[in-house]
């Protein structure tokens, strides 16, 4: 699914599908030149704690080998050019904000380590705020409960349904 909106209410999205209860959703499709970080010199990986309880900014190589929650009043902006991997059955579970500032040149890639992750779970008083942003192999892509989401060129591939 690819496209631009926002959802407030309750909500999903999967690859190829729709987003309900307040969102929209057009199209279909594949993420194409997202956002492996390479340069000279070996890279570094920034691991994702289980849980953001500060502000907490990260960009390039990141993973995560559990879920990620994101407490309420904290924000985990992940930068343009990033790719996220998850370990299989994790998600990013947002109570507090989510920041992706990915690019139309640079966008952050989400994926799972193998198989699939979760998917964005956006919970009561959660928000989203995400530009040039594709979540690939998500059992449910996005899940916005009673919080809200914002994305703005955003791409959902190869996810299950809702």
């Amino acid at each position: 699914m690819t496209g631009g909106g926002s959802s407030t209410g309750g909500g999903s999205a999967t690859g190829g599908g729709s987003a309900t209860g307040g969102g929209s959703a057009t199209g279909g499709g594949s993420a194409t030149g997202g956002g492996s970080a390479t340069g000279g010199g070996s890279q570094s990986t920034t691991e994702l704690p289980a849980v953001i309880s500060a502000d907490l900014s990260v960009s390039g190589t990141v993973h995560a080998a559990q879920s990620v929650t994101i407490q309420a009043g904290k924000t985990l902006t992940i930068g343009s050019g990033s790719t996220v991997r998850l370990a299989p059955g994790a998600a990013l579970i947002v109570d507090g904000t989510l920041a992706i500032t990915g690019t139309k040149a640079a966008w952050v890639d989400v994926d799972a380590d193998s198989g699939s992750w979760a998917g964005v779970q956006v919970e009561s008083g959660g928000a989203l705020t995400a530009q040039h942003l594709a979540l690939h192999h998500a059992s449910t892509a996005l899940a916005v409960t009673s919080g809200s989401a914002s994305l703005t060129g955003f791409v959902i591939d190869g996810s299950g349904s809702a």
